[in-house]
């Protein structure tokens, strides 16, 4: 494992004053399984103020200095950077009632979730695993360290961490794990819908989490209750076919409910973000839009707009008949060349009026006229529509 320079240098001035550091957890994991890594976390024998004099020279924030953890700022980079600890005490299932600075590396480890996310790295000492991580590793297997049942009780965000590590990483749960997930997953009830919401999006987001989304179903349904097993059996074929953009696997997901008034109370349950309710609201709206011809993607964008690809990516998962690449190609020529919005329209509301519409009758005047020109029953020049305008007085 290469690390980069700007956590060398962390790693370094911690060394140089006398403590131990290491790159710790999912950058650890990730780099061995030759996967991006996108943010590198250090553990340190040194104490949040002992941190504190070595990065004088830094810009230090305070982001989680309870738990001995600080943020520290190396070439443009944050990383984050926490004091070996040892937890006790979940009394809410989530989080610690006190925090013990550790004196050893092992100690910290052994707080940690999952065997793979306790492997750590320094530079010069290579690759330290206490608990098997690194076979683990190499055999797909997500394994609990200690007492599953224990880090489950612990930490109940756990057993969707798991779930979603199963799907982004293809890895199967061993069996005691995976018994105490089952046998745990009913304490999700006291985690935040927010953090809920956070994980399972990213369980939608794996390349393909239709096999653990089946398998891990009664863990969903905590949360997801409206989730039934014929539900998710109708929604894993497409799932699998589709983009791994949140809005599309959730419309995926959600279109078959009994109640299609549901999604958007799930979405509102779940906490999800007005954007991301808006674009599955518009998928879940416009599925059933004809996309065989010219005057089918006028349609399409005057109801889409800049989401019209989002929606053709979600018909793609729907219908496998669709060509989408030569779609998305003779949709962009259509947003170039054609009439398919108001503001395109050759006539606008000061037309109108003097055609003689007055209030309501301006928007139901200019509506018909870009209905007539979208469908080709009027070109889109002035005198054609003012005459149409004209027309609706009489």
């Amino acid at each position: 494992m290469e690390l980069p320079e700007y956590v060398l240098e962390l790693i370094r001035e911690l060394n140089a004053a006398g403590y131990r550091a290491y790159a710790v957890g999912g950058c650890v994991r990730s780099a061995l399984l030759q996967r991006p890594v996108h943010d590198y976390d250090l553990s340190t024998s040194a104490r949040p103020e002992q941190m504190r004099e070595v990065f004088a020279h830094r810009r230090v924030f305070d982001t989680g200095i309870r738990h001995g953890t600080l943020t520290v700022r190396s070439a443009h980079h944050s990383v984050e950077i926490t004091t070996f600890r040892c937890d006790s005490g979940y009394q809410d299932h989530r989080h610690p009632d006190s925090v013990r600075f550790a004196d050893s590396l092992k100690e910290d480890c052994a707080r940690r979730d999952f065997t793979v996310n306790a492997l750590c790295w320094h530079p010069k000492e290579g690759l330290i695993d206490y608990f098997g991580g690194r076979q683990d590793l190499d055999q797909h297997i997500l394994r609990a360290i200690g007492d599953p049942a224990q880090r489950f009780r612990e930490d109940a965000l756990r057993i969707l961490r798991a779930v979603r590590f199963a799907a982004e990483l293809d890895f199967e749960l061993e069996p005691a794990t995976r018994a105490a997930l089952f046998a745990q997953k009913d304490t999700l009830a006291w985690v935040s819908r927010e953090r809920i919401q956070e994980e399972f999006s990213k369980i939608l987001q794996a390349p393909d989490p239709s096999k653990p989304m089946q398998e891990y179903l009664p863990v969903l349904q905590v949360f997801l209750p409206e989730l039934s097993e014929k539900a998710m059996a109708s929604a894993v074929p497409s799932v699998s076919r589709s983009r791994p953009v949140l809005s599309i696997r959730l419309a995926l997901l959600l279109r078959t409910l009994a109640d299609p008034q549901q999604a958007e109370a799930v979405l509102r349950r779940l906490k999800y973000p007005n954007a991301v309710c808006a674009d599955v609201k518009l998928l879940l709206e416009n599925e059933t839009l004809p996309l065989a011809s010219r005057m089918d993607l006028r349609r399409l964008l005057q109801k889409t707009d800049d989401r019209a690809e989002l929606l053709l990516d979600y018909a793609a998962a729907l219908r496998r008949d669709l060509d989408v690449p030569a779609l998305k190609q003779e949709t962009e020529d259509v947003r170039a060349r054609d009439c398919w919005s108001l503001r395109q329209l050759a006539v606008d509301g000061r037309d109108a009026r003097a055609a003689g519409l007055q209030g309501a009758e301006i928007a139901a005047g200019l509506d018909a006229c870009l209905d007539a020109v979208i469908e080709d029953r009027l070109p889109n020049t002035k005198e054609a529509l003012l005459d149409n305008l004209v027309h609706m007085q009489k």
